[in-house]
């Protein structure tokens, strides 16, 4: 087997790294807008929410059902 130290020390004359930094710039961009696929996402999810806030809008009240009737239980014990 050989020495995996060996291996980078080999893969790093190959490629040696630069400590450079990089720097993007975002004066030119072109296009504010968002992608056409966000916007489509960002109108169903504003249907969807006004869907949902009409429905609690309209959903009716309801009064709460009695409380169960007492259940008489006859246990029969052996003596």
């Amino acid at each position: 087997m050989s020495d995996p130290s060996a291996q980078d020390d080999a893969q790093q004359k190959e490629h040696p790294m630069h400590n450079n930094q990089m720097e993007f710039g975002i004066e030119n961009r072109l296009n504010l807008q968002p992608a056409p696929r966000r916007a489509a996402r960002q109108h169903r999810a504003r249907w969807w929410f006004g869907q949902m806030r009409a429905v609690v809008s309209t959903a009716m009240d309801w009064t709460a059902s009695p409380p169960a009737r007492p259940e008489q239980i006859h246990l029969r014990l052996s003596r």
